[in-house]
């Protein structure tokens, strides 16, 4: 996901205004990636498995993070607009290059004639780009704001990275199921 801002950075418009100025989104991709391309999402697990939902998602919200894909945040009008406007295509060049990289090309068409484009050879996160250690629990710590506290997050943070866990996956699940199965 990482050439999309790229291209939208490249018009220099406010993410807000990205659905009246964008006319398209071109991801070219390898071919199970191209596969992800359904736009109509009917629960919130089906839109983290849709690239135009995804593309839509982090356009809006400017990450991807779980928040972004409940059901309040899946119905905005605007998440269905943008992901309307994404085209998928397997790129057999693109498909060829796996396993060792998972290239994505996007190219965004503006109203006004122009097109901006960014291509990535891996998604940030892979092996040969691999997320910080500060990343990984700034990420950690997004996905789960709704569901732990700050203070269980921030002790499984420690628990994973430092190995100084002790109890505390026993005690997030514990608050994860009390929370949901009282």
């Amino acid at each position: 996901m990482r050439s999309a801002p790229a291209a939208w950075a490249g018009h220099g418009l406010p993410v807000d205004r990205l659905c009246a100025a964008a006319l398209t989104t071109e991801v070219d991709t390898f071919a199970f990636a191209a596969s992800l391309s359904t736009v109509d999402v009917s629960s919130d697990l089906q839109p983290r498995f849709s690239v135009p939902v995804c593309l839509a998602t982090l356009a809006l919200d400017g990450e991807l993070a779980a928040a972004g894909f409940l059901p309040d945040r899946l119905a905005r009008p605007e998440v269905g607009a943008l992901a309307a406007l994404v085209r998928l295509r397997e790129k057999p060049v693109f498909t060829a290059a796996l396993p060792h990289e998972r290239p994505t090309r996007v190219t965004v068409h503006w109203w006004d004639g122009s097109t901006a484009s960014a291509t990535v050879r891996n998604a940030r996160g892979n092996p040969d780009d691999p997320l910080t250690a500060d990343e990984v629990a700034a990420k950690f710590r997004r996905n789960v704001e709704d569901v732990l506290d700050p203070t269980t997050a921030d002790a499984v943070v420690a628990g994973l990275l430092d190995g100084a866990g002790g109890d505390t996956m026993a005690r997030a699940a514990a608050e994860v199921i009390g929370r949901f199965c009282p």
